[in-house]
């Protein structure tokens, strides 16, 4: 075993690494702070059909609405283009169904050839010229294959209409309403245009209805709620994505999920994307409730646009105009950070130099390598058999492994690819979250004063190491594609469950390397033998099997049921009960950002009576508490979290982490020193210390 200061000359090592890591990282999290404090307005919305809800049943007129919505923080309204959904719901037209009518007289023989299309009639006579509207824009849309027809009645002309290849037009976008945008734009609304959920025609037609509503409108933000245009047509989707750049349109995007296409429009936008958070409002939904996740979100996820609208899965819902106008205030007033109510401001494009990249991918090698230095000499428990000494990690296999590193940093850099970037940040947080854990926890326990004293630098040690950790993998993600979270972090679950797995098998090859060196001579290592071959390693699988008690099943199958339920309720759709959302809600008033439960509560005390206890029983607790410090470098993992956020997070759960722990500790052993003697049987625990590198 190590003696202390052995031990405390490999912390020593560590927190040079970490230090230098921490530094080299540095100028790229100047770039990413920099462009995190240029971001100072948010702004409200409704949607617009709301607004026309209001004004046809009379609420109040359009320009008295304005008012007193601008009056409430209201100022923006987000339209969307006419479909032929629109004309649908109002009657306007109806869908022929040709084959059931072919031969009955019903629509025009021109229309009732074959094919598959649809066939839109009208309302004879056509009536405000309603129906010639639509072919019209049809015919702009599709041209040729566009026909027209009509039947004689008494009512005057029913008018049809037909386009070839198209059988279900429901959807098709027909463009902004002009005089609808005239409107808002001279009752005083600030205007932000829908992209149209289906495109089927041509990148130009698309493009001239945004210049044609910014002129009437002067919007100069778009915002996509579902797929984002021409994705089977990668050619148009550039040219768009340019022309939006060009022009100098925002692209606004929800902040919870990601739309198909985002990552490709956000590489083409650096600096032109604004995160929206949609408010579906319903009758159940509490004030209270919706004014803290809103600011929530401005806080966490950098959103700059909240729009409030029905739910989306009750087209019968309408948004009351009462209650916007009560809870607008309330969401425009005490913003978070500094923010004030203004036209949205997308998040200024971050992309640090081929130097500060570099020297990232240097920190990150750092720690990489760092962590697997702590680890040699660990016994691989997969391989216990007659020769156990021989099956360690080696100083070989950790320079493989970081030259692995190595070989997959220059690639990212040389290449571009973001999946190589992040696969290069997930293995620096798994290796940096449980290497928190291993230099807290150790295997050197002074006694007397000494021992209380190292409970509490041991624990700063490892918050050191995870902070430290946490830093780097923000410097990996400081671009804007991550921090605009149109590239999510792909190793989110992995970092949840790697750390606690990894300081689990420490454990495991502890207990197993322990019971092997005691089964005499036949399980004793064999000092200079040679490497196992077939038969060793089936028997060392077969001794292990032996060991192996239905208790071992059981305990395993509440180990699984426990880490799936610990990654259900995870990330932003994980579940939590209703008082958990409430706890989270208050705490969010309360201490600006809440602490994560799953560190405060849960992982960083565990690590204080770790580092308290002796023997096996620590690093039960030690994979309990690596749960933790993944915890705390997935904060740092959020890219779109502002970088002070983060750490005043992480500061939280780092002092109610030592407060709770210590009075575990406190607790832990007032209760052990009042179990009678006769009632404790001996324990390993108590007795012997087993040697884990560290």
């Amino acid at each position: 075993m190590r003696s202390l200061g052995v031990w405390m000359a490999g912390r020593r090592r560590v927190v040079i690494a970490c230090v230098l890591a921490v530094v080299l990282a540095a100028p790229a999290l100047a770039v990413r702070a920099s462009a995190e404090r240029r971001t100072h307005t948010v702004d409200l919305a409704v949607v617009d059909s709301a607004v026309e809800a209001w004004t046809r049943a009379g609420t109040a007129p359009a320009g008295v609405t304005a008012r007193e919505l601008t009056a409430a923080g209201v100022g923006t309204v987000v339209v969307g283009m006419r479909s032929v959904r629109e004309y649908l719901a109002r009657g306007d037209v109806v869908v022929m169904d040709v084959g059931l009518l072919a031969g009955t007289g019903a629509v025009p023989p021109a229309l009732a050839g074959r094919g598959k299309a649809s066939v839109l009639k009208g309302r004879p006579g056509d009536p405000g010229g309603v129906f010639a509207d639509l072919a019209g824009v049809l015919r702009a849309r599709f041209g040729a294959r566009v026909t027209t027809a009509s039947l004689p009645s008494t009512d005057g002309p029913v008018p049809f209409v037909r386009v070839d290849g198209m059988r279900d037009l429901s959807d098709i976008a027909v463009g902004y309403d002009q005089a609808r945008l005239a409107a808002l734009t001279s009752a005083g609304y600030r205007v932000v245009l829908a992209l149209p959920a289906r495109v089927v025609a041509g990148r130009g037609w698309l493009e001239a209805e945004i210049i044609r509503a910014a002129d009437v409108t002067g919007a100069r933000v778009v915002l996509a709620l579902g797929p984002l245009p021409f994705l089977t047509r990668p050619a148009d989707r550039v040219a768009f994505a340019s022309y939006l750049s060009e022009r100098g349109f925002h692209l606004a995007l929800p902040d919870l999920g990601t739309l198909p296409g985002a990552e490709s429009y956000g590489a083409r936008l650096p600096g032109h994307v604004v995160r929206a958070h949609i408010m579906a409002i319903t009758p159940a939904d509490q004030d209270d409730a919706l004014v803290v996740r809103s600011h929530r979100a401005e806080k966490e996820r950098g959103v700059r646009l909240l729009v409030l609208r029905s739910p989306a899965e009750d087209p019968d819902a309408e948004l009351p105009l009462e209650r916007v106008r009560g809870l607008a205030p309330r969401l425009t007033s005490d913003l978070p950070g500094g923010l004030r109510v203004g036209p949205p401001v997308p998040l200024p494009a971050v992309e640090p130099g081929p130097l500060e990249r570099a020297a990232v991918a240097v920190a990150a090698i750092l720690l990489l390598a760092v962590a697997g230095g702590w680890l040699v000499g660990t016994p691989l428990p997969a391989l216990a058999g007659r020769r156990w000494g021989r099956w360690v990690v080696s100083r070989r296999a950790v320079w493989v492994g970081v030259g692995g590193a190595v070989l997959l940093a220059v690639a990212a850099l040389a290449t571009g690819r973001l999946v190589l970037w992040q696969l290069l940040t997930l293995a620096v947080a798994i290796a940096g979250a449980s290497l928190a854990v291993l230099v807290a926890v150790g295997d050197a326990r002074p006694a007397g004063p000494a021992r209380r004293r190292l409970l509490v630098t041991s624990y700063v040690f490892g918050m050191g190491v995870a902070l430290a950790t946490g830093l780097v993998v923000a410097a990996l993600g400081s671009r804007s594609v991550f921090m605009a979270g149109l590239v999510p972090f792909l190793g989110v679950k992995a970092l949840l469950v790697g750390p606690p797995a990894i300081v689990g098998c420490v454990l495991v090859a502890s207990l197993w390397a322990s019971r092997f060196a005691s089964m005499g001579s036949r399980g004793a290592p064999a000092v200079g033998a040679r490497p196992l071959g077939l038969p060793g390693l089936v028997g060392g699988v077969v001794r292990v099997g032996r060991l192996v008690r239905p208790w071992h099943l059981v305990a395993g199958a509440v180990v699984l049921a426990v880490a799936g339920y610990y990654l259900v309720r995870s990330g932003n759709s994980g579940i939590a009960p209703g008082y958990e959302l409430w706890l989270r809600d208050t705490l969010d008033e309360a201490l600006y950002v809440r602490p994560r439960f799953k560190e405060a509560l849960l992982g960083l005390p565990a690590l204080v009576v770790a580092v308290a206890s002796s023997g096996r029983v620590r690093w039960l607790w030690a994979a309990v508490a690596a749960i933790g410090t993944a915890s705390m470098v997935d904060t740092f993992a959020h890219f779109h979290t502002p970088l002070p956020v983060a750490l005043l997070r992480s500061a939280y759960a780092m002092v109610i982490g030592l407060v709770l722990g210590c009075g575990a500790v406190w607790l832990i052993g007032f209760v052990s020193r009042r179990v009678p003697a006769r009632r404790r049987a001996p324990s390993t625990t108590e007795t012997e210390r087993v040697e884990v590198p560290g």
